[in-house]
């Protein structure tokens, strides 16, 4: 296949540098494909126009898998043409079959760095720095310019957040599609403001721990408790307090126990041992 400056032909030898770690600083489309194959010479084509007119945006890198059989079998290869989207090192989207022009340039302009993008890497460093307020322009400024990088709009919800701006946060989380909402991120800053707003009010870790000690039946007491402790990281001495609420009383407050387990279950990404151990609790204490 003829190369251009922006599709190249890609093999296990050069599989590293020219997709890998190309892939850290533009979009790489990994075209595998077969010249006994039909739809890959509708693709291919297509493909190789589209690298042209976006002019570096994004690299190219075909692969024939008759030559290539140990890569594409490495890279799970079942059926041509196959089109891997890597990003930072790894695969962040994959289509097979030949697809029309408006779902190929979907695809690729769903992972070329924006302007919007660049501020909120300058609002990531602005926090990291200590300066939320610096971090919290960028991000409204970024937004500004493309309302719709749902990115930037979970960036300023986390921020919020950490502020104990809730109000702010969950206006953000609460317009943003269905979609991105039912997203792992999106579900850990929604349970991790619902925290937030569940830690409200005066009451400090103390004087807490001091009412649960005079009445261990004060459920109020042991879920502000829970919250104040998953602010603090705490996160299995709020497990305890939230599973003790259930024991004690699963109905009460709505089956707040229960609820609150599962929201701290999506805050860890519903993985790792601590969560095992509190869900196998959870099933026994209900079951």
């Amino acid at each position: 296949m003829t190369e251009t400056a922006h599709a190249i032909d890609v093999g296990a030898e050069t599989f590293v540098s020219e997709v890998v770690e190309r892939s850290q600083q533009v979009p790489v489309l990994v075209d595998f494909w077969a010249e006994w194959c039909g739809p890959c010479k509708s693709l291919m084509p297509l493909l190789t126009r589209l690298a042209a007119e976006y002019n570096g945006a994004f690299l190219l890198a075909k692969v024939n898998i008759d030559e290539e059989q140990a890569l594409a079998g490495q890279a799970g290869i079942r059926s041509v043409p196959t089109v891997q989207v890597w990003r930072h090192g790894k695969i962040v989207d994959q289509f097979t079959g030949a697809q029309p022009e408006g779902a190929v340039r979907e695809v690729i302009e769903r992972h070329l760095e924006r302007v919007s993008d660049k501020l909120a890497t300058a609002a990531a460093e602005a926090r990291a720095a200590g300066q939320p307020d610096e971090a919290a322009r960028l991000l409204r400024d970024g937004l500004a310019m493309e309302p719709d990088n749902h990115r930037l709009s979970l960036a300023l919800a986390a921020l919020l957040v950490e502020q104990g701006d809730h109000a702010g946060a969950r206006d953000i989380l609460e317009k943003l599609p269905l979609s991105v909402q039912t997203e792992e991120e999106a579900k850990r800053l929604l349970s991790a403001l619902e925290f937030g707003e569940m830690a409200g009010g005066e009451s400090n870790l103390a004087d807490l721990q001091a009412r649960i000690a005079a009445d261990p039946d004060d459920l109020e007491a042991r879920h502000r408790l829970s919250a104040l402790l998953v602010q603090q990281g705490d996160h299995e001495g709020a497990m305890a307090q939230l599973l003790e609420i259930l024991q004690r009383d699963r109905q009460w407050n709505d089956q707040a126990g229960r609820k609150g387990l599962l929201k701290l279950f999506d805050l860890l990404g519903n993985s790792g041992e601590l969560v095992s151990r509190y869900r196998a609790a959870m099933a026994r204490a209900l079951f």
